[in-house]
Protein backbone atom coordinates (compact mmCIF):
# COMPACT_ATOMS: atom_id res chain seq x y z
CA UNK A 1 0.00 0.00 0.00
CA UNK A 2 1.18 3.31 -0.78
CA UNK A 3 0.75 4.87 2.49
CA UNK A 4 2.38 1.87 4.42
CA UNK A 5 5.61 2.42 2.18
CA UNK A 6 5.10 5.98 2.69
CA UNK A 7 4.89 5.88 6.60
CA UNK A 8 7.98 2.97 6.61
CA UNK A 9 10.14 6.18 5.12
CA UNK A 10 9.30 8.63 7.63
CA UNK A 11 7.21 11.44 6.17
CA UNK A 12 6.08 13.70 8.96
CA UNK A 13 2.65 14.57 7.51
CA UNK A 14 -0.03 12.99 4.93
CA UNK A 15 -3.59 14.20 3.89
CA UNK A 16 -6.50 11.77 4.42
CA UNK A 17 -9.09 11.86 1.41
CA UNK A 18 -12.80 11.80 1.72
CA UNK A 19 -13.41 8.32 0.39
CA UNK A 20 -15.22 5.58 1.32
CA UNK A 21 -13.76 2.22 2.81
CA UNK A 22 -16.74 -0.16 3.33
CA UNK A 23 -13.91 -2.56 5.46
CA UNK A 24 -14.11 0.92 7.38
CA UNK A 25 -17.74 1.64 7.34
CA UNK A 26 -20.07 4.67 5.57
CA UNK A 27 -17.45 7.06 7.00
CA UNK A 28 -15.22 9.09 4.54
CA UNK A 29 -11.93 8.09 5.92
CA UNK A 30 -11.04 11.70 6.73
CA UNK A 31 -13.92 11.81 9.90
CA UNK A 32 -13.12 7.87 10.21
CA UNK A 33 -11.72 6.86 13.63
CA UNK A 34 -10.62 3.18 11.64
CA UNK A 35 -8.85 5.25 9.62
CA UNK A 36 -7.11 6.92 12.19
CA UNK A 37 -6.46 4.12 14.55
CA UNK A 38 -4.61 2.19 11.24
CA UNK A 39 -2.38 4.80 10.79
CA UNK A 40 -1.59 5.05 14.31
CA UNK A 41 -1.02 1.18 14.66
CA UNK A 42 1.25 1.44 11.79
CA UNK A 43 3.75 3.57 13.52
CA UNK A 44 3.03 7.27 12.10
CA UNK A 45 3.11 9.44 14.73
CA UNK A 46 3.56 12.37 11.77
CA UNK A 47 0.78 15.15 11.27
CA UNK A 48 -2.71 13.89 9.70
CA UNK A 49 -4.49 16.71 7.57
CA UNK A 50 -7.89 16.65 6.65
CA UNK A 51 -8.69 17.41 3.31
CA UNK A 52 -10.83 20.50 2.45
CA UNK A 53 -13.82 20.01 5.17
CA UNK A 54 -15.86 22.62 2.71
CA UNK A 55 -15.99 19.70 0.16
CA UNK A 56 -19.61 18.81 -0.52
CA UNK A 57 -18.47 15.08 -0.09
CA UNK A 58 -18.34 15.44 3.84
CA UNK A 59 -20.08 18.99 4.14
CA UNK A 60 -23.26 18.54 2.73
CA UNK A 61 -24.68 16.47 4.63
CA UNK A 62 -22.52 17.25 7.88
CA UNK A 63 -22.68 20.94 7.25
CA UNK A 64 -18.91 22.41 7.86
CA UNK A 65 -19.08 22.50 11.40
CA UNK A 66 -19.60 18.55 12.19
CA UNK A 67 -17.41 17.48 9.48
CA UNK A 68 -14.28 19.14 11.68
CA UNK A 69 -15.45 18.30 15.30
CA UNK A 70 -15.57 14.97 13.55
CA UNK A 71 -12.38 14.68 12.03
CA UNK A 72 -11.03 15.74 15.29
CA UNK A 73 -12.64 13.10 17.38
CA UNK A 74 -10.88 10.55 14.15
CA UNK A 75 -7.84 11.74 15.03
CA UNK A 76 -6.55 14.54 12.95
CA UNK A 77 -4.46 17.03 13.69
CA UNK A 78 -5.08 19.88 10.48
CA UNK A 79 -8.28 20.97 9.31
CA UNK A 80 -8.23 22.48 5.92
CA UNK A 81 -10.97 25.18 5.67
CA UNK A 82 -11.51 28.23 3.94
CA UNK A 83 -10.91 27.95 0.30
CA UNK A 84 -10.53 31.02 -1.79
CA UNK A 85 -13.19 30.40 -3.68
CA UNK A 86 -16.10 29.18 -1.97
CA UNK A 87 -19.63 27.49 -2.99
CA UNK A 88 -22.61 27.21 -0.88
CA UNK A 89 -22.43 25.23 1.71
CA UNK A 90 -24.74 23.60 4.87
CA UNK A 91 -24.16 24.82 8.02
CA UNK A 92 -25.35 23.86 11.36
CA UNK A 93 -28.95 23.00 11.58
CA UNK A 94 -28.72 22.56 7.90
CA UNK A 95 -29.01 26.04 6.68
CA UNK A 96 -27.74 26.74 3.36
CA UNK A 97 -24.90 29.45 3.56
CA UNK A 98 -23.21 31.55 1.52
CA UNK A 99 -20.09 33.55 2.55
CA UNK A 100 -18.43 36.55 1.36
CA UNK A 101 -19.86 40.04 0.36
CA UNK A 102 -21.00 39.69 -3.41
CA UNK A 103 -21.81 37.20 -5.89
CA UNK A 104 -20.29 35.46 -8.68
CA UNK A 105 -21.86 33.90 -11.52
CA UNK A 106 -23.91 30.23 -11.31
CA UNK A 107 -21.55 27.02 -11.93
CA UNK A 108 -22.39 24.86 -14.85
CA UNK A 109 -23.00 22.49 -12.37
CA UNK A 110 -25.59 24.86 -10.82
CA UNK A 111 -23.38 25.72 -7.36
CA UNK A 112 -23.41 29.38 -6.88
CA UNK A 113 -19.67 30.99 -5.97
CA UNK A 114 -19.48 33.50 -3.44
CA UNK A 115 -17.21 36.13 -3.63
CA UNK A 116 -12.97 34.89 -2.88
CA UNK A 117 -11.78 35.67 0.29
CA UNK A 118 -14.36 34.48 2.76
CA UNK A 119 -13.82 33.07 5.97
CA UNK A 120 -17.35 31.55 6.78
CA UNK A 121 -16.09 27.74 6.80
CA UNK A 122 -13.30 28.62 9.45
CA UNK A 123 -16.24 30.65 11.99
CA UNK A 124 -18.31 27.97 11.92
CA UNK A 125 -15.96 25.21 12.10
CA UNK A 126 -14.42 27.34 15.30
CA UNK A 127 -17.71 27.69 16.67
CA UNK A 128 -18.37 24.12 16.63
CA UNK A 129 -15.65 23.10 18.28
CA UNK A 130 -15.45 25.45 20.57
CA UNK A 131 -18.73 24.26 21.98
CA UNK A 132 -17.51 20.57 21.54
CA UNK A 133 -14.72 21.16 23.97
CA UNK A 134 -17.30 22.85 26.28
CA UNK A 135 -19.74 20.09 26.38
CA UNK A 136 -16.91 17.42 26.77
CA UNK A 137 -17.55 16.08 23.33
CA UNK A 138 -13.69 17.15 22.22
CA UNK A 139 -11.54 16.50 25.84
CA UNK A 140 -7.91 18.95 26.31
CA UNK A 141 -5.97 16.60 25.99
CA UNK A 142 -6.72 15.36 22.52
CA UNK A 143 -6.08 18.84 21.32
CA UNK A 144 -3.08 19.23 23.24
CA UNK A 145 -2.00 15.70 21.35
CA UNK A 146 -2.48 17.77 17.66
CA UNK A 147 -0.63 20.64 18.97
CA UNK A 148 2.46 18.41 20.01
CA UNK A 149 2.84 16.95 16.51
CA UNK A 150 2.15 20.26 14.49
CA UNK A 151 4.75 22.00 16.53
CA UNK A 152 7.05 18.89 15.67
CA UNK A 153 6.10 19.16 12.00
CA UNK A 154 6.72 23.13 12.47
CA UNK A 155 10.50 21.85 13.97
CA UNK A 156 10.92 19.74 10.73
CA UNK A 157 9.64 22.35 8.22
CA UNK A 158 11.88 25.22 9.62
CA UNK A 159 15.24 23.12 9.91
CA UNK A 160 13.92 22.06 6.16
CA UNK A 161 13.16 26.03 4.77
CA UNK A 162 16.59 26.49 6.14
CA UNK A 163 18.36 23.84 4.24
CA UNK A 164 16.90 24.33 1.04
CA UNK A 165 16.81 27.90 0.87
CA UNK A 166 18.87 30.21 -1.61
CA UNK A 167 22.27 31.47 -0.41
CA UNK A 168 20.53 34.66 -0.79
CA UNK A 169 17.90 33.91 2.13
CA UNK A 170 15.00 35.06 -0.03
CA UNK A 171 13.35 32.10 -1.06
CA UNK A 172 11.88 32.44 -4.81
CA UNK A 173 12.85 29.83 -7.22
CA UNK A 174 13.49 25.84 -6.24
CA UNK A 175 16.54 24.37 -5.54
CA UNK A 176 17.92 23.71 -9.41
CA UNK A 177 17.87 20.06 -8.59
CA UNK A 178 14.39 20.15 -7.84
CA UNK A 179 13.28 21.55 -10.95
CA UNK A 180 15.44 19.10 -13.35
CA UNK A 181 13.58 16.50 -11.30
CA UNK A 182 10.21 17.64 -11.79
CA UNK A 183 11.03 18.35 -15.59
CA UNK A 184 12.41 15.16 -15.41
CA UNK A 185 9.26 13.08 -14.15
CA UNK A 186 7.13 15.26 -16.41
CA UNK A 187 8.48 14.51 -19.53
CA UNK A 188 8.24 10.69 -18.62
CA UNK A 189 4.96 11.52 -17.62
CA UNK A 190 2.77 13.43 -20.24
CA UNK A 191 2.20 11.87 -23.67
CA UNK A 192 0.47 13.10 -26.93
CA UNK A 193 -1.85 10.83 -29.64
CA UNK A 194 -2.52 12.20 -33.21
CA UNK A 195 -0.60 15.20 -34.86
CA UNK A 196 -0.11 17.65 -31.88
CA UNK A 197 2.71 19.81 -34.08
CA UNK A 198 2.02 23.53 -33.14
CA UNK A 199 4.16 26.21 -34.92
CA UNK A 200 5.07 30.18 -34.16
CA UNK A 201 2.04 31.71 -35.66
CA UNK A 202 -0.60 29.44 -34.67
CA UNK A 203 -3.24 30.14 -31.14
CA UNK A 204 -3.88 29.22 -28.31
CA UNK A 205 -7.07 29.59 -26.03
CA UNK A 206 -7.67 28.90 -22.68
CA UNK A 207 -11.35 26.63 -22.00
CA UNK A 208 -11.08 25.95 -18.76
CA UNK A 209 -14.02 27.90 -17.18
CA UNK A 210 -15.36 25.96 -13.80
CA UNK A 211 -13.73 26.73 -10.86
CA UNK A 212 -11.49 23.88 -9.13
CA UNK A 213 -11.42 23.77 -5.66
CA UNK A 214 -7.77 22.77 -5.91
CA UNK A 215 -6.66 25.11 -8.59
CA UNK A 216 -8.71 27.79 -8.80
CA UNK A 217 -10.49 28.54 -12.47
CA UNK A 218 -7.24 28.42 -14.82
CA UNK A 219 -3.61 28.47 -14.34
CA UNK A 220 -2.21 31.58 -16.58
CA UNK A 221 1.46 29.80 -16.23
CA UNK A 222 0.59 27.08 -18.09
CA UNK A 223 -0.66 29.27 -21.25
CA UNK A 224 2.18 31.19 -21.00
CA UNK A 225 4.64 29.04 -20.69
CA UNK A 226 3.63 26.93 -23.91
CA UNK A 227 2.98 29.95 -26.03
CA UNK A 228 6.19 31.60 -24.87
CA UNK A 229 8.58 28.79 -25.53
CA UNK A 230 6.23 27.43 -29.32
CA UNK A 231 5.66 31.19 -30.34
CA UNK A 232 2.13 31.30 -30.07
CA UNK A 233 -0.31 33.86 -29.91
CA UNK A 234 -2.96 33.75 -26.90
CA UNK A 235 -6.25 34.63 -27.46
CA UNK A 236 -9.50 34.94 -25.32
CA UNK A 237 -12.00 33.05 -26.82
CA UNK A 238 -12.94 30.74 -29.87
CA UNK A 239 -14.90 33.15 -31.47
CA UNK A 240 -11.04 35.26 -32.55
CA UNK A 241 -10.00 32.23 -34.22
CA UNK A 242 -13.08 32.83 -36.58
CA UNK A 243 -12.30 36.87 -36.56
CA UNK A 244 -8.82 35.78 -37.05
CA UNK A 245 -9.12 34.01 -40.83
CA UNK A 246 -12.01 36.52 -41.96
CA UNK A 247 -8.95 39.33 -41.44
CA UNK A 248 -6.16 37.33 -42.73
CA UNK A 249 -7.32 34.97 -44.86
CA UNK A 250 -4.17 33.48 -46.31
CA UNK A 251 -3.50 33.05 -42.34
CA UNK A 252 -2.93 29.28 -41.88
CA UNK A 253 -3.05 29.22 -37.86
CA UNK A 254 -3.71 26.06 -36.10
CA UNK A 255 -5.30 26.43 -32.96
CA UNK A 256 -4.61 24.97 -29.48
CA UNK A 257 -7.54 25.18 -26.85
CA UNK A 258 -6.53 23.85 -23.04
CA UNK A 259 -8.78 21.91 -21.44
CA UNK A 260 -9.66 20.27 -18.14
CA UNK A 261 -12.49 18.08 -19.18
CA UNK A 262 -14.89 17.42 -22.12
CA UNK A 263 -17.53 19.74 -22.23
CA UNK A 264 -20.05 21.05 -24.80
CA UNK A 265 -17.48 24.22 -25.39
CA UNK A 266 -14.89 21.79 -25.89
CA UNK A 267 -17.05 19.60 -28.53
CA UNK A 268 -18.02 22.61 -30.52
CA UNK A 269 -14.32 23.67 -31.01
CA UNK A 270 -13.91 20.07 -32.06
CA UNK A 271 -17.02 20.35 -34.50
CA UNK A 272 -15.44 23.96 -35.62
CA UNK A 273 -11.80 23.45 -35.62
CA UNK A 274 -11.14 19.40 -36.63
CA UNK A 275 -7.24 20.41 -36.79
CA UNK A 276 -7.76 21.37 -33.05
CA UNK A 277 -4.94 20.40 -31.08
CA UNK A 278 -5.90 19.78 -27.54
CA UNK A 279 -3.90 20.32 -24.15
CA UNK A 280 -5.79 18.48 -21.56
CA UNK A 281 -4.90 19.08 -18.28
CA UNK A 282 -7.38 17.02 -16.08
CA UNK A 283 -7.61 13.65 -15.60
CA UNK A 284 -6.90 11.49 -18.51
CA UNK A 285 -10.59 9.76 -18.46
CA UNK A 286 -12.19 13.21 -19.02
CA UNK A 287 -10.16 14.29 -21.99
CA UNK A 288 -11.71 14.00 -25.98
CA UNK A 289 -12.26 10.45 -27.08
CA UNK A 290 -10.89 11.70 -30.16
CA UNK A 291 -8.55 13.94 -32.02
CA UNK A 292 -5.34 15.50 -31.49
CA UNK A 293 -4.82 15.49 -27.58
CA UNK A 294 -1.56 16.02 -25.39
CA UNK A 295 -2.26 14.56 -21.40
CA UNK A 296 -0.35 16.85 -19.65
CA UNK A 297 -1.63 15.60 -16.20
CA UNK A 298 -1.95 18.77 -14.47
CA UNK A 299 -0.79 22.58 -14.91
CA UNK A 300 2.60 23.68 -13.56
CA UNK A 301 5.06 25.07 -15.64
CA UNK A 302 7.32 21.23 -15.89
CA UNK A 303 4.38 19.80 -17.27
CA UNK A 304 3.77 22.99 -19.36
CA UNK A 305 7.59 22.81 -20.59
CA UNK A 306 7.04 19.28 -21.12
CA UNK A 307 3.70 19.85 -23.35
CA UNK A 308 5.76 22.36 -25.51
CA UNK A 309 8.51 19.66 -25.86
CA UNK A 310 5.73 17.42 -27.38
CA UNK A 311 4.34 20.17 -29.78
CA UNK A 312 7.55 21.21 -31.52
CA UNK A 313 7.96 20.78 -35.09
CA UNK A 314 10.85 18.58 -34.55
CA UNK A 315 8.99 16.21 -32.36
CA UNK A 316 6.49 15.36 -34.74
CA UNK A 317 6.55 15.18 -38.65
CA UNK A 318 5.22 18.27 -40.86
CA UNK A 319 1.44 17.91 -41.54
CA UNK A 320 0.67 17.34 -45.06
CA UNK A 321 -2.22 19.77 -45.13
CA UNK A 322 0.34 22.64 -43.91
CA UNK A 323 1.92 24.57 -46.63
CA UNK A 324 4.19 26.46 -44.79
Amino acid sequence: MPFASAIDAGIPALMTGHLVLPAWGRAPVSINPRAHEWLRDRGFAGVVVTDALDMRAVSADLGIGEAAVRAVEAGADLLCLGNPVQWTYRGAGGDTHVGGDGLATNDDDGGVRPAPGDDAPLREAHRALVEAVRSGRVSIQRLAESVARVDRLRDWLRQRRDHLAPPDGTGGDPPAELAVLGAQVAARAVTARGDVTLRPGDVIVDLRRRVDHAAGSRSAAFVGTIAEALGLTVLDSLDEIADLALTCPTARARAAIVTREDTAVVQDALRRYPDVVVLHTGEPALAPELGNVVLALGASRACATAVAALCRPTTHPTRPEDPR
